[in-house]
């Protein structure tokens, strides 16, 4: 029983069953229309042999005589067919005999038919009469003779057509059962060997494991839907093993960058406490500080990553975009900014996420420039164009596409004290993503890189953003 559902549950046992059951009806309303055609074709032949008969017949007994006498005996027509000729009122006038040998008729009367008058020999045109009643078919044709106008029928027997029926019925029910058995067979194999690379793909995908992401799902030679799926599960599985290489790189780069400043913290105390009358408890408090601020703000850029990851939209809030620039660029007093160039604008988002991405770029312009940091902020069109450039050495355009990745840093003069984590590039991008903009870098004008974040204009959002319903963790 338990092979039986399973049968029924596949996919091919299902088409099989449905495609048999189909071709099974199919053949039976077939071979219910073939039987009745048949019948009603043999018939409309013995009603049109009858009447054939009928013609040939009357005009014989209106060439014979014009009044019907004793000893008219009516033949025998083929197959068996009788003839009666009554008169107006009903009676019998001639028949035929209940036994003919050889199917011989005698005809007798007192007028030879080569005496009678021209005008008395006439056939009368008319509708013949088709009845069935059982098993017997009659029809009629009235003849007018001399004496008035006769009725002449025809009965002949159903035996032979219903001999015809039941050998076609028996036929039949040898052959409907032997293409319902052949088409059941055949749709189970044409399905079998359609869905065998189906089979395949599924030995296939059963034996790929977590560890085992780099092998792939065999491509059948056709070009079919199949074919299309292999390709397609193929594909995910690179997405996949791409998504486990770069979430392992991720963990490994984090915990790396999580551990420097525990550690540097853990040195410098430990230094500290093994000489307490020779250090600086002062200097050592600011570098565990500073150490710890770096520690807390790489958590909190880990936990704006993985809430922009988990696809968390922007809470939908209008935002003054010139104030978050102009207020992060104060921030900095090492090194000169100039916000000549900001203008207005106002944009749809999280305030601290569009804070946090103003930061980032403006940390990594101060950061790299030489001498010149220039903010700018416009609108085009409706965009909110907010761009940082800096006179530093730039980014290589070979490096652009990489520049925002997440724990990337690039080798020109980037090490780990001046170079940051990694993770701030890769926030201004998610960022702009999460409130539909765009992040790109290009050469600045004062020959370093110019960082450019577009936003859509507070009015013009492309869609609706929902408030996040989770706490707000940062």
């Amino acid at each position: 029983m338990n092979a039986l559902q399973s049968w029924f549950r596949s996919v091919r046992g299902r088409i099989t069953l449905a495609v048999t059951t189909l071709f099974a009806i199919a053949m039976l309303f077939g071979a219910w229309f073939l039987l009745n055609r048949a019948e009603a074709a043999w018939i409309d032949d013995l009603e049109a042999r009858d009447i054939a008969e009928l013609e040939m017949l009357a005009q014989d007994l209106q060439a014979m005589e014009a009044i019907l006498g004793e000893g008219v005996i009516l033949p025998v027509g083929e197959d068996g067919t009788s003839f009666t000729l009554l008169d107006e009122t009903g009676d019998l006038v001639a028949s035929t005999p209940a036994a003919v040998f050889g199917g011989a008729v005698i005809m007798s009367g007192p007028v030879p038919a080569d005496e009678l008058p021209p005008e008395l020999i006439r056939v009368v045109p008319d509708s013949p009469d088709f009845a069935v009643v059982g098993d017997v078919t009659t029809v009629s044709l009235p003849v007018d003779l001399m004496t008035g106008t006769l009725t002449l029928t025809a009965s002949s027997s159903l035996e032979p057509v219903q001999a015809g029926v039941g050998a076609l019925r028996g036929i039949l029910l040898i052959v409907a059962p032997l293409l319902v058995a052949g088409v059941g067979t055949t749709s189970w194999l044409v399905t079998g060997r359609a869905f065998r690379p189906v089979e395949d793909i599924t030995d296939q995908v059963e034996r790929i494991s977590d560890d085992r992401l780099d092998e792939r799902v065999p491509v059948p030679a056709s070009r079919d839907e199949v074919a299309h799926l292999a390709r397609t599960m193929n594909t995910m599985l690179d997405r996949l093993s791409a998504s486990r290489r770069r979430q392992h790189e991720f963990v490994s780069d984090a915990s790396q960058e999580l551990r420097n400043p525990v550690a540097t913290s853990k040195v410098k105390l430990e230094v500290a406490l093994a000489h307490p009358d020779e250090t600086d408890w002062e200097e050592t408090a600011r570098v565990v500080l500073a150490e710890q601020d770096r520690l807390g703000g790489l958590v909190d850029d880990l936990l704006m990553l993985a809430r922009l990851d988990e696809g968390r939209s922007a809470i939908a809030a209008e935002v003054d975009l010139d104030d978050i620039v102009l207020a992060e660029a104060a921030r900095f007093q090492a090194a000169p900014i100039d916000v000549s160039e900001v203008a207005a604008a106002r944009v749809n988002g999280d305030v601290r996420q569009l804070t946090r991405l103003v930061r980032n770029l403006i940390d990594n312009a101060v950061r790299h420039a030489t001498a010149q940091v220039a903010v700018s902020l416009e609108v085009v069109d409706d965009k909110a164009v907010f761009a940082v450039e800096d006179d530093g050495p730039g980014v290589p355009e070979a490096d652009r596409s990489r520049v925002f990745e997440r724990f990337v840093r690039l080798e020109d003069a980037r090490t780990r004290d001046d170079g940051g984590s990694g993770l701030g590039l890769a926030l201004v991008h998610a960022v702009a993503t999460a409130h539909d903009g765009t992040a790109h870098v290009a050469d600045g004008a004062p020959g370093g890189a110019r960082f450019e974040v577009r936003l859509p204009r507070s009015g013009v959002r492309s869609r609706p953003t929902p408030r996040d319903p989770a706490p707000d963790l940062l």
